[in-house]
């Protein structure tokens, strides 16, 4: 889709298989600058049943993904870089990441010891399978050579990317995580700041997000000139008061992660599992989204254990939390 004279969109997909470990198995959107060098924003992943759809629309655009010369990545998670990692094996290809992600991006066994870095008793609760499996699963699938980054960007440098490109840190998803905003065209890419199909607020869904700077994280794209917003998964939004409005919508659904915990933690509720509260919480889980929602709460609830308005109890390898 062509958002602007060089600027295109394409929208990735989710693999609908019941097996999911976690969200990132779906592909990201990507975006490509078309310029006199072809510039692309995240790669997503070709397989799956988006594939054959994106395809068309590349070539209906004109564009042909063995061009492209440089990719910038919003953070290293497999859903948004397996493609680009299979690009350089058939091309020269120059790779950007933020310098807080570098090491990431280049350990190949990164996925399950930074993004499931939690003790033992809550591992098995976010998977519902024995430990040892998931990690089986997770490697095979996602351990390959990761990418080794040409350039190393810094928050808010400029790049020329045909069209002038702002880096925009957005760390509450994960170390490196960030934004691109063109300020001519006025178009913003906000990567995994949030997926509704996931939940309301941020997508803190890994032992590395934090839930106090997706406060800030927002509160930062909302002093942007936008007018579409590309999220890094699920549809674009268009016109200022639509990209103000979902800013919102994610801030207070950031913010009710902690209400609505509490609510069910508290009084009668209280000594509560993390499944019990995730289900509590959220009534439509699906394989997609249950993994994910079930660490956006526990990365709360330890927020707000360490402000001390949350606790739990180990009984039998398992916790039970209270308010």
């Amino acid at each position: 889709m062509k958002l602007s004279e060089l600027i295109y969109f394409y929208e990735g997909d989710y693999i609908s298989h019941t097996w999911y470990l976690y969200r990132g198995i779906g592909s990201s959107n990507f975006m490509v600058i078309k310029g006199d060098s072809q510039v692309m924003i995240d790669s997503g992943i070709t397989s799956g049943p988006h594939s054959r759809r994106i395809k068309a629309q590349l070539k209906q655009d004109g564009i042909k993904p063995g061009n492209t010369s440089t990719i910038l990545l919003s953070h290293t998670h497999p859903d948004h870089v397996m493609h680009a990692k299979n690009m350089s094996r058939k091309n020269p290809l120059s790779f950007i990441t933020h310098i807080d992600g570098e090491q990431m991006s280049h350990r190949s066994s990164f996925q399950f010891e930074a993004h499931y870095n939690y003790p033992e008793f809550v591992l098995r609760e976010i998977f519902n399978t024995p430990v040892w499996m998931a990690r089986l699963i997770v490697r095979t699938f996602f351990d390959f050579d990761y990418i080794r980054p040409d350039r190393k960007v810094k928050d808010f440098e400029l790049l020329n990317l045909g069209t002038d490109a702002r880096i925009i840190p957005l760390p509450s998803h994960f170390p490196g995580h960030i934004g691109v905003y063109f300020p001519a065209e006025k178009i913003l890419y906000s990567a995994d700041l949030f997926d509704f199909r996931v939940a309301e607020g941020g997508i803190i869904n890994n032992a590395q997000s934090s839930y106090s700077s997706a406060f800030s994280d927002i509160k930062r794209l909302s002093g942007l000139d936008v007018e579409v917003m590309v999220p890094g998964h699920g549809r674009i939004i268009r016109g200022r008061s639509m990209v103000r409005v979902t800013l919102d919508r994610i801030m207070q659904g950031t913010h009710d992660y902690q209400v609505l915990i509490k609510r069910a933690v508290s009084g009668p509720a209280a000594g509560r599992t993390l499944s019990e509260i995730t289900s509590s919480i959220f009534h439509d889980s699906n394989a997609y989204n249950l993994t994910a929602r079930k660490i956006i709460i526990y990365n709360t609830l330890t927020h707000m254990k360490s402000e001390d308005r949350a606790d739990y109890t180990l009984k039998n390898g398992r916790a039970f939390w209270r308010a």
